[in-house]
């Protein structure tokens, strides 16, 4: 409900929680997310059991 203000939302599934810690901690994530911090205004969220 209520009013979504983004006008992307891009879904991201991994088997646990600690997979997708590890891909985004992994350095060479964190080199290419360098590029998307500094060429748009993002927000990540991690949510823990959705089928």
């Amino acid at each position: 409900e209520g009013e979504w203000m983004y006008p992307r939302t891009v879904i991201m599934k991994f088997p646990s929680i600690a997979a997708a810690e590890n891909w985004y901690n992994d350095p060479e994530y964190q080199a290419l997310a360098t590029y998307r911090h500094r060429a748009a205004m993002t927000n990540l969220i991690m949510v823990e059991g959705i089928p």
